[in-house]
This record gives structure tokens, C-alpha cells and sequence, in this order.
């Protein structure tokens, strides 16, 4: 006669090991996810350019042609702006022939000294003769070294006569027309800004507490307009933004995958 392995309950063992080896096992699978969402953190972001310039001439003079407006994709060496450029190329052209003149005099100048120090040795030249030739020749090396400079800043002033995109970009200002006159002292007037096309950041602030969970490098999703980009840690701020208090910057740089994204726009990042 076979007995029936039954509990008080009136479960049989093998059900109730079976009963208990099911929560068992639930446990160990919800202890293995709750670390994976505690984790996870949602935090409210604004969308800035990754990299921008705001693109100035240290030359004055009349623009002649602006070729992009706010919008347009560019190149870099893309070629954005460009002065009336004909007195620099002028001029430039007058300090060539400044300099060819004045090597002409200093070699001339270097080779008299030389036959005067040849004559001062045999003691047929006075101390105040070869004084003379000393003086010319450093006329003559002056006057060279002066023609140089002046040639090598026309030839800058002719590169710096327009403007181009330092980098793959995006132009998001134009501050200037054909026809202005640029007037450039001590601060350059921007004319032209370029931001960096296809890649962005989102920026949070979080306390100085929170600074602890977030790592350079650290991926992270940054979602946009329905849509997700993955990105990465890109900064942790040092200092408390400005008038937040203990508040410091975080940003997450990810590709846009060629879409367009404004500054400013509100984002959600999403750190594992």
C-alpha cells in the first residue's frame, strides 16, 4: 500500500517544494533588476552646439560678398565672406618691389664692408672710414628687415581679407551686409557664427551631491522630439553655474544623425 506524501496543509511535498523553488527563483530575478532601475535617472535638459565660432577680421575695409546665410550647411574652407581686397593686393604688390630694392642695397652694403675691412687691415683705411661702412650696412640691413615686415603683413591682411568655415558646420548668425564698412581696433566686430554640424549637447544641472554619479565617457540617451541619440558624458561641471547655487553643469554630447536640432530646445537625458 502506497502512502501519499502529504503535509498538515494537505499539499504534497513535492508540490510545495515545486511552489517554493518558483518564488525562489522570482526573488532572485527581481534582486538581479532592481539594482538595473535603480540606476537609471531621467533628467530635464536644453540643447546647446557642441562647438561654436563666432568668426571676426582683424582687417577693416568694405565687404564685397557675404555667400551664406543663417541656415546654410558649410565646409570647412568654405569661403563665408570676403573684403575689397584690391589696395591689400596693391600694396602687397609695392613691398614686393620694397624688398627686392632694399636686398640689393644690403648686399651691396655687405660687400663694401667687406673690401673695407680688407683695406682697414692693410692700414690704407682710417678707424672712421670702416665707422662709415659699419653704418651703412646696418642702414641697409634695417631697411630690409622694415620692407619685410611690411610685406608680411600685406600678405596677412590679403589672408585675413576673408573669412572661412573653420569646421563642418551649421551658419546660425550673420551680422553684416555687402557694402558695410568693417572697422576693426582692438575688438573685432563678429560677423559670422558657425556652429558644429551633426554633433550637440544636452546640458542639466544636478546638486554637488549628485556630482559623484556621473563619469567622463559615461554613456547616456538623450531623447529629443520622439526621437533617441546616443551620446556620452562629455563635461562635469567644476564651478556652480552662475546664480544657481549648489548647482553644477552636466553635458551629454551625442550625433544627430543629420537632423536638425536648435539650441535651446528641451531635451530628457537618460543615464543608466
Amino acid at each position: 500500500m502506497i502512502r501519499s506524501a502529504t503535509g498538515s496543509s494537505g499539499y504534497s511535498k513535492f508540490a510545495y517544494r515545486a511552489v517554493i523553488g518558483k518564488v525562489v527563483i522570482g526573488v532572485a530575478t527581481l534582486t538581479m533588476l532592481v539594482p538595473l532601475l535603480g540606476w537609471s535617472a531621467e533628467y530635464e535638459a536644453v540643447l546647446d552646439w557642441n562647438r561654436k565660432s563666432k568668426l571676426s577680421t582683424p582687417v577693416s575695409g568694405v565687404v564685397a560678398n557675404v555667400s551664406v546665410r543663417p541656415g546654410d550647411r558649410v565646409a570647412q574652407g568654405d569661403i563665408l565672406l570676403q573684403l575689397d581686397n584690391s589696395v591689400i593686393k596693391a600694396n602687397l604688390e609695392k613691398s614686393k618691389a620694397d624688398v627686392q630694392h632694399y636686398e640689393r642695397l644690403y648686399k651691396e652694403a655687405e660687400r663694401e664692408l667687406e673690401r673695407n675691412k680688407e683695406l682697414y687691415d692693410r692700414t690704407v683705411l682710417s678707424d672712421h672710414e670702416l665707422e662709415l661702412a659699419h653704418i651703412a650696412f646696418t642702414q641697409a640691413t634695417a631697411q630690409l628687415k622694415s620692407a619685410q615686415a611690411q610685406m608680411e603683413k600685406m600678405a596677412f591682411d590679403l589672408r585675413h581679407s576673408e573669412i572661412t568655415a573653420p569646421f563642418n558646420g551649421i551658419v546660425v548668425a550673420r551680422n553684416v551686409n555687402e557694402g558695410e564698412t568693417i572697422v576693426s581696433s582692438e575688438t573685432a566686430p563678429v560677423l559670422i557664427e558657425v556652429a558644429e554640424a551633426d554633433v550637440m549637447v544636452a546640458g542639466f544641472q544636478v546638486s554637488g551631491g549628485q556630482l559623484g554619479k556621473f563619469k567622463m565617457g559615461e554613456k547616456a540617451t538623450v531623447a529629443v522630439g520622439g526621437n533617441q541619440y546616443k551620446g556620452e558624458v562629455s563635461a562635469v561641471g567644476f564651478e556652480p553655474v552662475a546664480k544657481s547655487g549648489n548647482r553644477y553643469l552636466i553635458n551629454v554630447r551625442f550625433d544627430t544623425k543629420s537632423r536638425l536640432l536648435r539650441a535651446g530646445r528641451s531635451a530628457k537625458v537618460i543615464v543608466p
